[in-house]
Parts: structure tokens; C-alpha cells; sequence
């Protein structure tokens, strides 16, 4: 079992701001991108089909480590 400073998450945020989007913490970068791609899934009238926007695709938010510590 490994200890919890050895935990490493992953969370989406705000290159600028520093400030995280959403609540959530993943355990893989894909992770941070799967729930990304699909929270700006929308749908396209003149389309007629669902369109979003890749991770990868955007410049405002990055994925970072994050580290977890114990606080008593």
C-alpha cells in the first residue's frame, strides 16, 4: 500500500488565474481530458450534431500535479 504523500492527482486549472476548474481531482491526465471533453459537449443547431472543444485544442487551462499532505 503506498503512502499518501506518495499519491499523485491531477487537476485542471486556470494558466492565468491559477484558479481550478471544478471540484475534482483525477488520477491521469486522459482523466482530466476525458471529463473535460465531455462537460463542453454542446449541441449545434445549424450542424444539427453535438460539437466540443478538445483539452488540446484550448490555451486557458493546463493539467498540473497535484500532491496530497495530511493535515491534522
Amino acid at each position: 500500500m503506498s503512502k499518501l504523500e506518495d499519491k499523485v492527482l491531477y487537476a485542471i486549472v486556470n494558466k492565468t488565474t491559477g484558479e481550478a476548474w471544478g471540484d475534482d481531482t483525477y488520477s491521469s491526465p486522459t482523466g482530466c481530458k476525458t471529463s473535460w471533453f465531455h462537460a463542453k459537449k454542446y449541441y449545434d443547431r445549424e450542424a444539427r450534431g453535438y460539437k466540443t472543444i478538445k483539452f488540446d485544442d484550448q490555451d486557458e487551462y493546463e493539467i498540473i500535479k497535484v500532491k496530497l499532505v495530511r493535515c491534522l
